[in-house]
């Protein structure tokens, strides 16, 4: 028996007149030591102030422990908050404190006052980081073990753990339907209860259905990076789908999505003809969608580039007044600006999906009347007439801009 753990209360105490600072209570190896009838030892004495001091025990350090035991913890707060601090200070020995014992004070105190036996005290620290305010804890967590039958602890906030058996586990809850949670935690020592923020029998809250407000960029080539805004994403499992294949899943912090492009899909095709090859995402148009546990979102238009910088094959026509409708062709235009020399075209450039065509409209100002800002065309001449995308600058065709 370990004859320690039944000491619940102060040892000695030592007070050093005139600056109420409680003395350290030690053991020593020259205090003698109690025998009791079946010959084991016990502490008989504590050493303090170079003194052997008798020990006294509420409880009979040579009788036999209760035959059934439980463990009950609770996570004290700071500033002397707890019941069992306001009781000690009422004592007779206001301030005076003892704080490598708080096994001491909380033990008397449910003797004193609930008539509660303490038979063993564990002082643990579980938390490494707490707040200063009086009504957070202090980042210990005190067990004790009392009888089985001492189910007044629970109105005082203590909460009775399970301790874990060498071939036990923790008890697994049941659903009326038949369906399991988990109760308990196993904290490294014992099963702790879990206290859930809701039913863990009840219906899951349903899920928000994943809505896509915008893509930035809304072209890129392989290796660009993609940011997707909008509502409804899960922190995991947002599934990217360009058309009808996956580019990949990832996670959400519930409004965003940046993902990478990759160089070929997430996989080939459907289960069962898991053998086939994953298909480069070649360039073009792709409708995007995401889809999670709460659904399908709605399209959004994205177009893959080329990496390679566009080509021009051809213009035609070649010449004509502001406000002609232009067409190139070529390859890699995906996503191009037209420039006429050193100045951009403003009519709107719109890409074949394959993109070997570029549609405009010549307009030398970014503005027409009558919005506003002052209207200038391009002056009546020949231009060198190029498209400029991420990848690069294109070679040069020329355009006759006439009056």
């Amino acid at each position: 028996m370990m004859i320690d753990k039944l000491l619940v209360s102060l040892i000695a105490i030592g007070l050093v007149t005139g600056i109420g600072v409680a003395m350290l209570v030690q053991q020593s190896p020259f205090c003698g030591r109690g025998v009791c009838p079946d010959g084991t030892e016990y502490d008989k004495y504590s050493f303090v102030d170079g003194q052997c001091v008798e020990i006294q025990y509420i409880r009979d350090p040579c009788g036999q422990l209760p035959s059934q035991t439980a463990w009950y913890s609770i996570d004290p707060v700071q500033c002397n908050g707890n019941q069992w601090d306001q009781w000690w200070d009422q004592q007779g020995t206001p301030g005076v404190r003892q704080p490598g014992n708080p096994q001491l004070i909380v033990s008397s105190y449910l003797s004193a006052v609930h008539n509660i036996e303490v038979l063993d005290f564990k002082d643990e620290v579980t938390q490494e980081i707490v707040c200063q305010a009086c009504s957070c804890p202090t980042g210990h967590t005190y067990s004790i073990l009392i009888g089985t039958s001492e189910a007044r602890l629970l109105p005082l906030g203590w909460t009775k753990v399970l301790p874990l058996g060498d071939n036990q586990q923790c008890e697994i809850g049941v659903c009326p339907d038949g369906t399991t949670y988990q109760k308990y935690f196993f904290d490294g020592v014992k099963c702790v209860l879990v206290n859930y923020i809701r039913d863990p029998c009840g219906p899951l809250p349903a899920l928000e259905k994943p809505a896509i407000a915008g893509v930035f960029p809304q072209a890129g080539a392989v290796g660009s990076s993609v940011t997707i805004s909008g509502s409804g994403f899960t922190a995991e499992g947002n599934s990217v789908y360009f058309s009808s294949n996956i580019v990949g899943s990832y996670d959400s912090n519930g409004n965003t999505i940046i993902f990478t492009i990759p160089p070929e899909f997430a996989s080939g095709c459907d289960a069962p003809c898991e053998s086939a090859e994953p298909p480069e995402i070649s360039p073009g148009s792709y409708m995007f969608t995401v889809v999670n546990a709460g659904g399908t979102s709605n399209e959004f238009e994205f177009t893959v580039t080329s990496s390679s910088p566009p080509t021009i094959a051809g213009i035609s026509p070649s010449s004509g007044p502001e406000g002609t409708a232009v067409a190139i062709s070529g390859e890699n235009l995906h996503g191009g600006r037209v420039y006429f020399g050193s100045e951009q075209n403003w009519g709107g450039a719109t890409s074949s999906s394959d993109g070997k065509a570029l549609t405009f409209t010549v307009i030398g100002s970014p503005c027409e009347p009558p919005y506003g800002c002052a209207y200038s065309p391009f002056d009546p001449g020949t231009y060198s007439v190029y498209v400029v995308t991420v990848n690069g600058r294109s070679n040069s065709v020329q355009f006759t801009v006439t009056a």
